[in-house]
């Protein structure tokens, strides 16, 4: 679904050729349940899996991280964003820079994520910046964020902002954690969500 009636979204890891006269074709470049067929039943061990996790993601940043301009990382107090700076820093590529994003609302308070952030990246050795934003920002830039948005999110709003605090600060390139949660089902909803539907499945013939 999107914002508009007629427009839907493609399947993840498709594309669409569309051809003269309308013709339509869609193809599927990349399934991950096949993926995963073909490489065979997980490891029993937790511990075993743990290392296959910890390999993949290794892996992953070490190849993101080839680039002919610095990288940096958008840090945030997240477990996503955090493990990829820890493995950036342990990549050993050289001068390893950061971002956070402050909200001067949330300064000083339960919510203010740029502390830990910059515990993390003193710990990680990196060169960091915190760039402090204001409510107002968001409604002033609200036009120019939308703009830039295929589809507007929430984590498309806070990466409209931090991307914009990194290329003021000189950055081309940078790593994040988006997708992570949603990879890990770390949202709470991703288990309140099916309990609800389980908890409502006798209401379905009603």
């Amino acid at each position: 679904w999107t914002l508009h009636r007629a427009i839907r979204a493609l399947p993840a890891g498709s594309s669409l050729l569309v051809g003269r006269g309308g013709r339509r074709e869609e193809r599927r470049f990349f399934d991950m349940a096949a993926i995963l067929r073909e490489a065979g039943p997980a490891p029993a061990s937790p511990g075993e899996r743990a290392e296959m996790l910890r390999a993949a993601l290794e892996d992953s940043v070490r190849q993101h991280l080839v680039a002919d301009v610095p990288v940096g990382v958008f840090l945030s107090a997240g477990l996503d964003s955090t493990t990829i700076a820890a493995l950036a820093a342990e990549a050993g590529t050289g001068d390893l820079r950061t971002v956070t994003l402050g909200f001067e609302e949330f300064r000083g308070g339960p919510m203010d994520e740029t502390v830990l952030a910059a515990e993390v990246a003193r710990q990680r050795g990196s060169r960091h910046e915190t760039r402090w934003i204001r409510g107002e920002e968001f409604a002033a830039a609200r036009g120019a964020l939308l703009d830039a948005m295929d589809q507007p999110s929430v984590d498309g709003v806070n990466t409209y902002f931090v991307a914009r605090a990194a290329r003021e600060a000189g950055l081309k390139v940078a790593l994040s954690g988006l997708g992570g949660d949603e990879l890990f089902a770390s949202y709470p909803s991703f288990r309140q969500v099916p309990r609800l539907a389980r908890a409502m499945a006798p209401l379905r013939g009603l």
